[in-house]
C-alpha cells in the first residue's frame, strides 16, 4: 500500500484515482483477480512475487538488476521507465507490444527527459529550483534508489528460494 515517492511529492500519481473513476470497471474485482493470479504464479512457478508496503515494482526490478549484476536480467514491459536500466550491461528490455528487445542509445538521456517531465506519473510542473530538481530526480531515477528503499528491497529478495514449475497448480 502506498508509495515512498508519494511521500516525497504528493503530486506523484495523484491523478490515478480520478482516472480510474472515469472507467466503468469494478476495480475491487480486478485487483482481487490480479492478487489471485500473483498467488498462483508464486506457488506454481519458479518466479517470485515480491510485494512490500511503500515499494513499487520499479523499485524491486531496478534494485534487482544491480543486486543480480552477475546474471542476465530481462525485463518484459512496455514501461519506458525501464529504459534507464539499460545503462547496466546485464539488463535487457523486451517489449511485448513491439515483440522485440528495445535498444536505447543513451539511458541517461531517458532519465533526463523523465526528470524534466513525466506525464504518466503526473510530474508535469516546471522545475524552477535546485530543490525541485533533486526531488524530481529522486522520484524518477531507477539507477539508484534512496538507501532505505534499497535496504527494504534487499530484505525481500536476499533469501528467495529456488523453485520449480508445478504444472498441475497452473490455471492454464
Amino acid at each position: 500500500k502506498g508509495s515512498w515517492r508519494r511521500d516525497v511529492d504528493p503530486q506523484y500519481k495523484a491523478n490515478r484515482k480520478e482516472n480510474r473513476e472515469k472507467h466503468d470497471i469494478n476495480w475491487t474485482e480486478e485487483f482481487k483477480a490480479f492478487n489471485e493470479l500473483y498467488e498462483k504464479l508464486d506457488s506454481a512457478t519458479p518466479f517470485h512475487v515480491v510485494i512490500a508496503d511503500k515499494l513499487e515494482a520499479d523499485d524491486i526490478i531496478a534494485y534487482s538488476c544491480r543486486y543480480f549484476r552477475n546474471s542476465e536480467c530481462t525485463i518484459i514491459s512496455v514501461d519506458s521507465d525501464y529504459e534507464q536500466l539499460l545503462a547496466f550491461s546485464n539488463v535487457k528490455l523486451f517489449s511485448p507490444l513491439a515483440k522485440r528487445y528495445k535498444q536505447v542509445k543513451n539511458p541517461y538521456a531517458v532519465l533526463a527527459s523523465k526528470i524534466k517531465k513525466e506525464t504518466a506519473d503526473n510530474l508535469t510542473s516546471e522545475i524552477t529550483t535546485e530543490a525541485e530538481y533533486l526531488r524530481r530526480e529522486k522520484i524518477v531515477t531507477l539507477l539508484r534508489l534512496p538507501e532505505e528503499v534499497e535496504k527494504k528491497v534487499e530484505e525481500k529478495i536476499r533469501f528467495l528460494p529456488e523453485k520449480e514449475f508445478i504444472f498441475e497448480l497452473l490455471p492454464f
